[in-house]
Formats: C-alpha cells, structure tokens, sequence
C-alpha cells in the first residue's frame, strides 16, 4: 500500500472510530435495559422490547424526513441557487419542529 492510501485509510478510520462506538453504545443501551428489567417479570422484558421497537421506528421515521432535506439543499447549493437552499433548509426547520412533538408523543 502506498504512503497516500496508507494515510487516507487512517483519516477514514479516524473519523469511522467515533461513529463505530456511537452505534455499539446505542445498541448496547437494548441489552443493559433487557438485562436490568430482566430480573422483574415476563412482561417487563416485553415491555421493554416493545418500547425500543417504537422508539426505533419513530427515530427512523422522524430522521428520514428531515435528511430528506439534505439532498434537496445539495442540489440547489451545486446549482448555485442559495435561495433555494435557504428556503429548503428553513423549510426543514419546520417540519423538524413540527414533527418532533408528534413523534414524542
């Protein structure tokens, strides 16, 4: 391997390093929550499934319609039309205000 794809593997792994333990973390979060109601009850472990099941879904739910948003700023960015981006990103804005509280509930 040359020194040039030696050094961008390391820059990538630097930067792929944190995300990596972000998302060990976040999954780790299910089993500790599995393994502290463990000792209670039957329906307590289902409890907890059930409740991860629904966060998880609604935190895919809610990121996918805002990262919808990325793609339309890019483009209007690579076009050269900042109005546009703004007008997307404060569009984005909004929908993200206005959907975080639905998706709390």
């Amino acid at each position: 391997m040359t020194a040039g794809r030696r050094s961008t593997v390391v820059e990538i792994l630097a930067l792929a390093l944190p995300l990596a333990l972000v998302q060990a973390g976040s999954g780790l979060t299910g089993v500790v929550d599995t393994a502290v109601v463990g000792r209670t009850a039957p329906s307590a472990i289902a409890a907890v499934g059930l409740g991860g099941v629904i966060f998880f879904t609604l935190t895919l739910l809610g990121m996918g319609v805002i990262l919808g948003t990325e793609p339309v700023i890019a483009q209007a960015l690579g076009a050269g039309d900042a109005g546009r981006a703004r007008r997307a990103a404060r569009h984005g804005t909004w929908l993200a205000l206005v959907l975080t509280p639905l998706c709390w509930l």
